[in-house]
């Protein structure tokens, strides 16, 4: 009788631990699903905006060694045959995994419909497709893991290196692409969201001057803005074209000038509004110089921004 081998008892410790491995793996396999997408966004439609993509490889980061450590010690103590809590908490995981494998798969299905009847861009729908097909994968493989049928058993220490694997596939790709281009086009974002701030510095000088500033150092702004002026990252050009002094339409006697200038920054990647590829836009003057400035919509390289203000109507 002392040779028989006894049965693992689910003690609160063992319990704890199994639903921390299968919670740990559900979130490592979502948070997985969500920096794919990003991936592969990237890399069919490159784009300048991959913040999302670092927080998303940060939590894979995290998610991942939890897993894995939380995995090799309940596998040690995880019995072949799951009885009491132990079976409910396997159930519980195990439904929900299917689930969230048999979504996927209903959303490939759906995917490759809309590929053969749609006649609009499909690039959204081949990156949700992609998407899909890694959910799909790492979906069941964890459903696999947490239902643990007595013919894999053997395998149950692959599991752990199948998922660094192909995790760390997907995060090396995530470096090489999405964040790699996000840190190479850092001040090209700082530019594009605080240019107009710097327009609306020269407005206001112009409206309580009458004149254009000097140099951008005369304007008054605060925050990132002051910061692309501190670290010479916009050239200014004061009066590129002649002022332009217009009389009042109901009132002779008063007058508006028109000012011109330019702002000139040098672009790391090339931006438009719905992707990188810069595609010209239509301006609201026929030489060129507008009253706004949208710099999501912009070329590699030297670019210039043609920019007018105007002062309020002045007595003569």
């Amino acid at each position: 009788m002392k040779n028989e081998v006894e049965p693992k008892i689910n003690t609160p410790g063992i319990i704890v631990l199994q639903w921390l491995t299968y919670a740990f793996w559900g979130l490592t396999v979502f948070a997985t699903s969500l920096l794919s997408a990003s991936v592969i966004a990237y890399f069919i439609t490159p784009t300048n905006n991959n913040d999302f993509s670092a927080y998303a490889t940060a939590a894979v980061l995290v998610l991942l060694p939890i897993s894995v450590i939380c995995d090799i010690f309940y596998s040690k103590q995880e019995p072949e045959h799951k009885t009491g809590a132990s079976s409910i908490i396997m159930i519980i995981h195990a439904v929900i995994f299917a689930l969230f494998s048999i979504g996927a798969l209903i959303a490939i299905v759906f995917s490759l419909v809309q590929l053969l009847i749609s006649s609009s861009d499909i690039t959204g729908t081949q990156i949700a497709l992609y998407s899909e097909m890694i959910v799909v994968v790492l979906s069941t493989i964890i459903f696999l893991r947490t239902l643990l049928p007595a013919k894999l058993i053997k395998y149950r220490k692959l599991f752990p290196i199948f998922m660094i694997l192909v995790v760390g596939v997907i995060s090396v790709l995530s470096f090489i692409g999405p964040i790699a281009n996000a840190q190479l086009t850092r001040d090209d974002r700082l530019i594009d969201n605080n240019l107009s701030y710097i327009q609306n510095g020269v407005d206001s000088y112009v409206h309580n001057h009458s004149v254009l500033p000097d140099n951008l150092d005369s304007i008054i702004i605060m925050g990132d803005a002051k910061k692309i002026i501190d670290n010479k990252l916009v050239k200014y050009t004061a009066n590129s074209k002649k002022p332009l002094v217009t009389q009042g339409t109901f009132n002779p006697s008063t007058s508006t000038t028109t000012y011109y200038y330019e702002l000139c920054v040098n672009y790391k990647a090339a931006a438009s509004d719905n992707g990188s590829i810069y595609s010209p836009t239509p301006i609201d003057s026929r030489d060129g110089y507008n009253s706004y400035i949208i710099a999501s919509n912009h070329p590699a390289g030297d670019y210039c921004y043609k920019v007018s203000s105007s002062t309020d109507f002045l007595s003569k």
